[in-house]
């Protein structure tokens, strides 16, 4: 099966091909002794921003390989956002509860 999605307006043209889609999930965030773990599927570098709810930057992190490890034992209770910034520029974000 073969997807394309193709959006025009007057100005520019956006489209992403069946490719594109299927690597849209390549980051696995999860937690495991008081530590969040970041993991790029696909082995490129990134950036992690990671925020509390009301937009406050708590940490920010490059990795060196395909994951980073942040120290989440000084976090608060609470939701927190993981904004993931690849070498294109692309930004992914995932939504964590720390409780």
């Amino acid at each position: 099966m073969q997807f394309y999605l193709n959006i025009i307006n007057n100005n520019c043209t956006l489209s992403y091909s069946d490719n594109e889609l299927i690597t849209k999930n390549k980051y696995s965030v999860y937690t495991q002794n008081d530590t969040i773990y970041i993991v790029n599927k696909l082995n490129k570098s990134f950036t992690v921003t990671l925020l509390d709810i009301s937009g406050k930057i708590i940490a920010k992190k490059n990795s060196i390989n395909s994951f980073i490890k942040l120290d989440s034992s000084t976090l608060n209770k609470g939701v927190y956002i993981i904004n993931i910034l690849e070498a294109k520029g692309r930004i992914e974000s995932k939504k964590i509860i720390i409780n």
